[in-house]
């Protein structure tokens, strides 16, 4: 008997211990909002990456947000002493260079993909998205280059807004402002240069800015709309993606990001309120159910937001101009 009570005993502890380390975490509160960059008059358009335990922050540099004197890029690292260096830096003359993201390829190098809109006079006459890679011990990167578009949807108004990696293929969604009828296309990458139209997606309403997360084999897209009603919508498709499902949100989003916090999605983006512009943070269910987290310093010309998880903090890089200058900073939440 006692040796039967003592096994339960150890049964009970083992499962508890066991259902704790697989609890799943959830956004417990707000740690701390700083400032981490305001070196050039227009500082704004952020994304995040972490890789070989170096957390990597990059934007957009300019005078203004549109026009002046052509933006470059700026890729930003994290020091020990609890500082921001700038490690690399991109540029291309006679282009402006904006909307700068990050991933990790399958061969382990550090992407980084961007807009670059041509204006003559103030008038934009064409935009193409680039790339360039770098070794992330060096963060050299190449020059930013022109991505390959499919023949079949290529255009002189072509932007990638963001490339996702799953199972060694990176996938992204193209849109083309300013075309009489604005489509969203799915399209596919193995070296991150060419890119593969795969279809279109079934989203109304002006589609642009969307970005892509899976779970498991399922990929989820969250969109921003332009035209319409503007609402931003959910959608997801099973293996081999090409049947979506999508539901209109609430609210519009600008700057539409989100992640996995272990079964959970969690969203950035700007909310547009009567009269002001916040960056705020939510969680967001399949069904399409929004509930506010947290709305973060920030007003006037903001969002665009970097989303990394890591193991007790959920890190959010974005841009603001609350504080008169349009500046980055990075919020910090604690996972429970």
């Amino acid at each position: 008997m006692l040796r039967t009570i003592v096994n339960a005993a150890l049964l009970a502890i083992t499962l508890f211990a066991t259902s704790c380390q697989t609890a799943p975490r959830h956004v417990a509160g707000l740690e701390s909002v700083e400032c981490i960059w305001r070196e050039a008059p227009h500082n704004a358009f952020t994304d995040l990456l972490v890789v070989n335990d170096r957390l990597l922050c990059t934007f957009r540099e300019g005078d203004d947000h549109v026009h002046g004197r052509d933006g470059t890029i700026q890729v930003i690292e994290y020091t020990h002493d609890g500082t921001w260096n700038s490690v690399a830096q991109l540029q291309e003359d006679g282009v402006d260079l904006r909307d700068p993201k990050l991933s990790l390829t399958p061969d382990g190098r550090v992407m980084l993909t961007c807009g670059g809109s041509v204006y003559v006079d103030r008038k934009l006459q064409s935009m193409a998205t680039r790339v360039a890679f770098a070794d992330p011990d060096t963060m050299d990167f190449g020059h930013p280059a022109p991505i390959l578009v499919d023949e079949a949807i290529a255009s002189d108004r072509d932007w990638l807004w963001r490339v996702t990696w799953h199972d060694g293929t990176g996938w992204g969604v193209l849109y083309q402002p300013f075309d009489e009828t604005p489509e969203a296309h799915l399209v596919k990458t193995t070296d991150g240069i060419q890119y593969q139209h795969a279809m279109r997606l079934p989203v109304d309403g002006d589609p642009n800015e969307v970005t892509l997360r899976f779970r498991d084999d399922t990929m989820h897209a969250l969109a921003r709309r332009g035209g319409g009603d503007q609402l931003a919508m959910f959608g997801h498709a099973p293996p081999p993606w090409t049947t979506w499902t999508f539901t209109k949100l609430d609210e519009r989003i600008g700057g539409p990001n989100f992640v996995d916090l272990d079964g959970e999605w969690v969203v950035a983006g700007r909310r547009y309120l009567p009269g002001e512009q916040r960056t705020f943070l939510a969680t967001l269910d399949d069904a399409g159910a929004m509930m506010t987290l947290e709305v973060l310093p920030s007003g006037g010309d903001t969002s665009y937001p970097g989303l990394i998880v890591d193991e007790d903090r959920l890190l959010v890089s974005y841009y603001s101009s609350h504080e008169g200058q349009t500046a980055i900073y990075l919020a910090r939440f604690n996972l429970d």
